[in-house]
């Protein structure tokens, strides 16, 4: 990669001379050796895996052998040794020493074909391992070098070998690799490797352990801009959220996050990729700078980022409106294109959004498609959706819903068309058997010009209403014996807030009677006392759900009731006689009082002793026997209100509420306590009140 020199001349009249004029120079070459070893990477095994590959590569291209693949030995337990082999142009002693050994010496500086340009990232295996051999096959001679930390930890690079051979010219660097960190180097691999037209040729893996994304990864190209499927794999590699965007310098990704708030175009580009995508913009060496560690984007780049992020999405939005002014021979054909443009983008999203509201028409029925899923059709007077509910909460106790659409989504709908008159049971019926059969989203429609009613049924893969047949409304169950009722259990929780009908069974009378749970039976009736909608019934259930609660019909409840067992109790009798069939503390009746108090004199109750006043102190007297954290009361009020206590507590925080009141008009700068920072001083308050009540007194 060609590095800029910046020439800076400074011209000045002043004669100098050596006693003037002074040169820099590097002092303690060590110290600067080992912060470009140590001090430059932030995340070390993927910069020098990545630096060493793209070197494999710039040899390849260099002896022209840019088909040829780089052959890599990933790292396993049994070799824990991370190998890259290039067969590229192969070093000679004196370039071996310029490439491996001085800092600042590259031979790429004038090349924008070739990745690199700094002369560091062949020494970039320092920041990860104290030593590494490097062996290079150059005209028929191989020679083994072991790069270690040497005595004066500069560094040494040595020979320690050397043989002929008639191996290919190339150079191999062999890194020690921890156990720990066997997978992240394997993970590095990909990541640099995953968008080279010629992969690497990966060794110590079988091929049926490569993801077989990076094989074969299918993204979908648009000029210079790629997206891809955001895979758990992906994610992993590359480190990515939701449509992230990246920046591809010579087909190595680089995180464009940090620039987001920078450019308009990228925040776009961002917004138009769909949620479950990857955006990559490919750029070639040389168009944006990178850091001297090469593990980011140089943060001067911020104007060719958002320059590169304009034609971007100048050539994503041109490629969306072209795939939609195409000829279509039928709508199936517009809706797959339509499809496949929402895999990939958040058409809504588009900065010619506006511009692209599509419609379909053949046969003089048009169909309108907005960019959110919708589309409606002119031949449709009325659309209805059918919405499948559970009862009061998710049992059997089905009901439909009707509310009025003006758009149906697209996919994932099953549109039925009304092409007779039906009652609305009927219509109930028929959308509750498709809703069982796996249909969603289920939409009846009415047609104006029946003239294109097998076109729209074609189009739409719609169902005719005729066409639906429809199930009773309850299925059959078992005959009632002797000795038994036919009933339904209510189950509450008050956790999730909600009531569980179940369906209808055949419960033995002496089984309820001889059981140790406590029941309370209540009838089918048409009385809202029972009623779904009586939410306050439901609560009821909801709370306390220690109680098995069965409703029955009225023959069957009268039968049970007749019975005079001790565990089995009505409704009615719980509800007017909750205080002597189910105890309640009267703390947790206390607690419902002591929510709705928002007083900011509870401060006060660590300072009892210093109070004079006695009005104060009785108040604070009051507030010391609360509990002192606020917790969520058990039972609404309206269970509340059938204990006796209810009305002494009631009466009891009635009288502290009036009390803070007679305090805060007798002495209004209480109120202050509110605020965090007056706290601090709270026993000058103490004083304001005694000075204030001596003087009363």
């Amino acid at each position: 990669m060609k590095i800029l020199e910046k020439k800076t001349e400074l011209s000045t009249n002043f004669v100098s001379n050596e006693d003037n004029s002074h040169e820099f120079s590097i002092g303690d070459v060590s110290t600067i050796i080992e912060i470009l070893r140590s001090k430059l990477y932030s995340n070390p095994i993927r910069t020098l895996t990545q630096e060493y590959l793209s070197n494999a590569r710039d040899s390849h291209r260099e002896a022209n052998r840019e088909d040829k693949p780089i052959l890599v030995t990933l790292p396993t337990k049994i070799d824990s040794c991370l190998k890259i082999r290039d067969f590229g142009v192969g070093l000679s002693k004196d370039r071996v020493k310029e490439v491996f050994v001085n800092y600042g010496i590259s031979t790429k500086r004038s090349d924008d074909l070739q990745t690199g340009g700094f002369g560091l990232g062949a020494k970039s295996a320092w920041a990860y391992t104290d030593s590494f051999v490097v062996v290079s096959y150059y005209n028929g001679i191989c020679s083994t070098y072991v790069a270690h930390t040497g005595k004066n930890k500069n560094g040494t690079f040595e020979l320690i070998n050397e043989t002929s051979t008639d191996e290919e010219n190339g150079v191999e660097v062999q890194i020690p690799v921890k156990e720990e960190d066997i997978y992240k180097f394997i993970y590095a691999v990909y990541r640099t490797t995953f968008f080279w037209e010629t992969k690497p040729e990966l060794r110590g893996i079988s091929k049926i352990e490569i993801p077989s994304e990076y094989l074969k990864s299918n993204p979908l190209f648009v000029d210079n801009v790629c997206f891809v499927d955001n895979s758990d794999f992906i994610k992993t590699i590359f480190s990515a959220e939701w449509s992230n965007t990246f920046v591809l310098i010579d087909k190595i990704s680089y995180d464009a996050s940090k620039f987001i708030h920078d450019s308009n175009a990228l925040r776009n580009l961002k917004s138009i990729t769909a949620y479950n995508k990857i955006c990559f913009i490919n750029v070639g060496n040389g168009e944006v700078d990178v850091s001297a560690s090469r593990e980011e984007m140089d943060s001067n780049s911020r104007d060719k980022i958002d320059a590169i992020s304009n034609n971007a999405l100048a050539s994503v939005c041109k490629f969306v409106q072209d795939n939609f002014q195409k000829d279509f021979s039928s709508l199936e054909d517009f809706l797959e294109n339509y499809r496949k443009m929402k895999i990939y983008f958040e058409l809504n999203h588009l900065p010619n959004s506006k511009e692209l509201r599509l419609s379909y028409s053949q046969n003089d029925c048009k169909f309108s498609f907005d960019l959110f899923d919708g589309f409606s059709c002119n031949d449709f007077l009325e659309i209805s959706k059918f919405v499948i509910k559970g009862g009061y909460g998710d049992g059997d106790q089905e009901r439909v819903s009707i509310r009025s659409q003006t758009q149906i989504p697209i996919f994932e709908s099953t549109i039925v068309i009304e092409d007779k008159e039906f009652s609305d049971v009927l219509r109930k019926r028929k959308a509750k058997k498709l809703h069982k059969e796996g249909f969603k989203n289920i939409y009846f429609v009415k047609i104006n010009n029946h003239s294109n009613l097998d076109f729209i049924k074609n189009s739409c893969k719609a169902k005719l209403l005729s066409s639906i047949t429809h199930d009773k409304i309850y299925s059959s169950r078992a005959k009632k014996e002797k000795g038994q009722i036919t009933a339904r259990y209510l189950c509450g929780d008050a956790y999730y807030g909600k009531v569980t009908v179940k369906e209808r069974v055949n419960i033995e009378i002496e089984s309820i009677v001889d059981s140790d749970f406590t029941y309370v039976v209540v009838p089918f009736s048409k009385d809202y006392k029972y009623d779904y909608a009586n939410h306050e019934f439901y609560d009821f259930v909801k709370y306390f759900n220690n109680f098995k609660f069965i409703k029955c019909s009225k023959k069957d409840y009268e039968k049970i009731t007749s019975l005079g067992a001790d565990n089995i109790f009505t409704y009615d009798y719980v509800f007017e006689n909750l205080e002597e069939v189910y105890e309640v503390k009267n703390e947790e009746i206390e607690r419902y009082f002591y929510n709705n108090i928002s007083s900011n004199l509870f401060i006060f109750r660590n300072y009892l002793e210093d109070i004079k006043c006695d009005l104060f102190k009785k108040l604070i007297e009051e507030y010391s026997s609360i509990p002192s954290e606020k917790k969520r009361p058990r039972f609404p009020e309206f269970i509340l209100k059938k204990y006796s206590y209810f009305k002494i507590a009631k009466e009891k925080f009635s009288n502290i509420t009036n009390m803070e009141k007679d305090i805060i008009s007798k002495y209004p700068l209480v109120r202050k306590c509110s605020s965090y920072e007056e706290r601090e001083n709270i026993k000058e308050f103490i004083e304001y009140v005694n000075a204030k009540s001596s003087k009363t007194n």
